[in-house]
């Protein structure tokens, strides 16, 4: 399963873009999330196209060199054939009703799905409104979802309606931007404690985070390390950021000489430190990946004793040569 996520964040206005793409693995023909934010979110959908963008932009450079092989013996430059020989080779209606402790704020559809926004005053309510509006969930939501409420946190429920229902599906979801006020910018990494996840399955997280300077993550709880499976891949002050982020976000919300952070996170299962959240870097130095290099041919370089005693003989059979050239005629003597 592969998340790719644009979180741009302006700290003069603490406003917090959020485009998310996704592609999902499923046998449900229906199937729904919930995304806590701090306050009201307007939604649209996003130009999935500045993933692509972004993914040139930050790749590494390809370098084609040629493969300087290195022999221990010049027998093995000679009769590499020889040496060769030798040695081994969910329901899709849009929802109704409010009951008691839920409070409807909007609803709208956008990129593919029914996204609603609610308030609840307890969780308990929240999970009886998601069921009668045909979400299916399991018990470990209620506890999932309680600390946003207790915070006061507004809730988007998204629904998606594209599966088969009879095969799993891979489902390659349109991106939909999330913008709304923060004080701090943050990923919401939380992740229901049933949540099943197969040791085998692969799993990546990769958020692009654009900002005045380069950031750093951590999780609320500072028990728990997010840098032991997780990395900054890439770090660079990229003043055509708001050309790359072109219709993913809204026209002026890019900030001046904005920096590109790129984390890669490759848990397979999530720790439970509570949210992500993003902080100027106490680094400021940029991070850019290695290149990759492409071999074109080979060129056999001898580095062993064998070629210091061919090169020996040769200067000694030289100096023999010289000396009888030199006994046999005088006039051709040579002269050291």
């Amino acid at each position: 399963r592969t998340e790719n996520v644009i979180i741009v964040y302006d700290p003069v206005t603490k406003t917090q873009h959020f485009v998310r793409q996704a592609e999902f693995h499923s046998l449900a023909k229906d199937f729904g999330f919930l995304v806590p934010t701090p306050s009201m979110v307007e939604l649209a959908e996003s130009d999935s196209l500045a993933f692509n963008r972004l993914a040139v932009a930050t790749q590494p450079k390809q370098v084609t060199r040629s493969r300087r092989v290195f022999h221990s013996t010049l027998f093995e430059v000679l009769f590499p054939a020889a040496i060769d020989s030798i040695f081994t080779n969910v329901d899709s209606s849009l929802p109704t009703g409010s009951p008691a402790g839920v409070e409807v704020l909007h609803r709208q559809a956008v990129a593919g799905y029914d996204a609603t926004v609610l308030r609840a005053d307890d969780p308990e309510a929240l999970m009886n409104w998601l069921q009668e509006n045909g979400y299916e969930f399991k018990s470990d939501l209620t506890e999932w979802i309680r600390p946003y409420i207790e915070k006061c946190w507004v809730v988007t429920a998204f629904k998606y309606s594209g599966g088969t229902g009879t095969s799993e599906t891979t489902l390659q979801t349109k991106a939909v931007r999330m913008s709304f006020a923060t004080d701090q910018p943050f990923f919401p990494y939380r992740e229901p404690t049933g949540q099943t996840v197969s040791a085998s399955e692969k799993r990546l997280l990769k958020v692009f985070m654009i900002s005045p300077s380069r950031m750093s993550g951590s999780l609320e709880d500072s028990r728990f390390d997010w840098t032991t499976n997780s990395e900054t891949v890439y770090a660079v002050e990229n003043p055509e950021m708001a050309a790359l982020l072109k219709g993913a976000v809204p026209e002026g919300s890019v900030p001046d000489n904005a920096w590109l952070t790129v984390f890669e996170d490759r848990f397979v299962r999530r720790p439970a430190g509570g949210d992500l959240y993003f902080a100027k870097s106490t680094s400021q130095q940029t991070v850019i990946p290695p290149p990759i290099i492409h071999y074109q041919g080979s060129v056999h370089i001898p580095l062993c004793a064998d070629v210091m005693l061919v090169i020996f003989l040769a200067l000694r059979a030289r100096k023999a040569i010289a000396a009888r050239v030199s006994r046999a005629n005088p006039r051709f003597a040579v002269r050291h």
